[in-house]
């Protein structure tokens, strides 16, 4: 470590030696421990000292990440919910994902922190499957993330944070209010496409499912979650025999091709609110996702059916 780096906090110096990348990603590498002191991970506000040996990962630039995003992912613009100091909750679309990779060059957060290139920090709080549309929290400080992450992480019996979801499945929903809680297991198909599927040995999975109306032949419910496992509500309502429409990965493929014959692509699965105390003045904030139009309009053929 050279001596201009003396006692220096470790953020402040990785800032002045990556010129061009984002200070988000910065952290986001100390965080995940990509960036390792004297062989150890550590903190953003560690104090570097003469002769310290700092070991980084490969980085790119942001004009690097920037350029490599396709000209139809930068032109859109993401509604916003709400916004303020500290977060940022967007209304996302459907067929579009939170994050690049696994084939995909790039999607929520890269379009963000192209649009936004003012914010020096923009980190997703949760996650959202591509074609689940609906509120999706964005952190602006790190603080905000460690709390929202804390919070999602410890929300036994929805203390912490409340997340409501809106789904239309398949059939006529009986027994009313229902928890199911079926352990889920993490899987691979044999076109390497993950899933989660229903096992003792999963982990806990904890969701309540509860009719709203039925609609045609169909029902719509509002899902409260207990945990956020991979596909958690997809899985679970497959496993109880009402698979959410359109879901072409757990429901039935020839159901899943009379829905597409209908103008329906994609599974109609929608974050429709989230709850929590927020993460600077402690006020409970309430955010709601109106449903998108795919939504609505299979609301009204399921009526007309």
């Amino acid at each position: 470590m050279p001596e201009r780096g003396d006692s220096r906090r470790l953020d402040n110096y990785l800032f002045s030696i990556l010129k061009g990348v984002p200070k988000s990603h910065v952290y986001r590498i100390v965080r995940d421990g990509q960036v390792r002191v004297n062989g150890s991970r550590a903190r953003p506000d560690l104090r570097l000292e003469v002769g310290d040996r700092l070991r980084l990962p490969p980085i790119r630039s942001a004009e690097d990440k920037t350029f490599s995003l396709p000209r139809e992912l930068l032109s859109l613009t993401i509604p916003v919910l709400h916004e303020d100091d500290e977060l940022l909750v967007l209304d996302k679309p459907s067929g579009l994902a939170v994050h690049g990779g696994s084939g995909l060059r790039g999607g929520v957060i890269e379009i963000l922190r192209h649009n936004r290139r003012s914010n020096d920090f923009l980190e997703l709080a949760h996650r959202l499957d591509k074609d689940t549309s609906g509120c999706l929290i964005v952190a602006k400080t790190p603080s905000s993330l460690r709390y929202m992450h804390v919070l999602f992480r410890e929300n036994k019996d929805q203390h912490r944070i409340t997340k409501i979801y809106h789904a239309l499945v398949i059939g006529d929903w009986k027994g009313g209010v229902r928890q199911i809680d079926f352990g889920l297991r993490k899987h691979r198909t044999r076109d390497s496409k993950r899933r989660s599927i229903v096992s003792r040995t999963g982990d806990a999975a904890w969701s309540q499912f509860t009719p709203l109306k039925r609609v045609g032949r169909l029902t719509l419910m509002e899902i409260t979650l207990g945990t956020g496992r991979m596909h958690q509500i997809r899985a679970h309502a497959a496993a109880a025999g009402h698979p959410v429409v359109g879901d072409k990965l757990y429901g039935d493929r020839d159901s899943f091709k009379k829905f597409r014959q209908l103008g329906i692509h994609r599974q109609l699965l929608h974050a429709s609110r989230v709850a929590f105390a927020h993460p600077e003045t402690r006020r409970r904030l309430t955010i709601h996702s109106p449903y998108p139009e795919d939504f609505r309009q299979a609301l009204t053929i399921g009526e007309s059916r």
